[in-house]
């Protein structure tokens, strides 16, 4: 019953040149924070009353426009 049905696999999704470079400079800072933050939340050098300053701090990384670009690139490959 816990099995991942093919269905409810989301296939990569395929940016045009110019998000492909914006997905790529937005990701790889946001990637490096929550690495980072993820290993400090589990190992407790980060305290989870932090949690909201974690997530303003994504977004002012860039957050919002790299889901704007992945939704764009999602609705295409529906079409």
């Amino acid at each position: 019953p816990y099995r991942i049905k093919d269905d409810d696999i989301l296939p990569g999704l395929n940016y045009t040149v110019e998000e492909s470079e914006q997905v790529s400079a937005i990701m790889t800072d946001i990637q490096t924070y929550v690495d980072e933050m993820t290993a400090g939340f589990i190992t407790g050098k980060q305290d989870f009353s932090k949690w909201d300053d974690y997530t303003k701090t994504m977004e002012k990384m860039g957050l919002p426009k790299y889901l704007e670009l992945a939704q764009g690139a999602y609705e295409r490959m529906q079409k």
